[in-house]
């Protein structure tokens, strides 16, 4: 896949032309969210409810930069390579931004996976990416279908890792 994101660069007339323009620039979000963490660390930057159990979970610049490198290196751990493809079928709460940011970290490419696909749905797409990692959490939408994702990992021999993880909380 790296190959596929070299055809896909800009020349580098046209990219420097949209950098001069100030349509470009050359950080990242994880530029940013460094950045942030410098300037005001305890501000809060993601507030999450959930209502089923009526729980709000509130992350501040730091522990999103934390929760951030954590999981980054946790990834990293598990082989996970630059331009390997992490899908993940979550709950749009903070989970998903911390793992995109992670996988960023590591140069990972991400594919948000929405809730309402099914086992074949969910095959297909990690078949077609050749996923490495496949993370969803045991609520939603439930244990059937998570046995039924654990089970496609026979068919699919990218796929070298299937987490499922409680959805934890930081209340604050």
């Amino acid at each position: 896949m790296p190959e596929l994101f070299d055809a896909m660069r800009p020349p580098p007339a046209a990219a420097a032309h949209h950098r001069a323009r100030g349509w470009w620039r050359d950080g990242t979000f994880l530029d940013d969210l460094r950045d942030a963490v410098e300037q005001v660390p305890d501000q809060r930057v993601l507030i999450s409810h959930r209502a089923d159990d009526d729980r709000t979970t509130t992350l501040t610049v730091t522990d999103l930069a934390d929760r951030v490198e954590r999981s980054a290196a946790a990834l990293h751990g598990i082989g996970v390579r630059p331009g390997e493809v992490v899908a993940f079928q979550l709950p749009d709460r903070w989970e998903p931004a911390v793992l995109t940011l992670a996988c960023w970290r590591v140069g990972a490419v991400t594919m948000p996976v929405s809730l309402r696909f099914g086992r074949r749905e969910v095959g297909r797409m990690l078949a077609s990416t050749a996923a490495v990692l496949l993370v969803t959490t045991d609520r939603d939408p439930g244990p059937e279908h998570i046995e039924a994702l654990a089970r496609l990992a026979d068919g699919l021999p990218a796929l070298r890792h299937h987490a499922v993880r409680p959805l934890p909380t930081v209340d604050g």
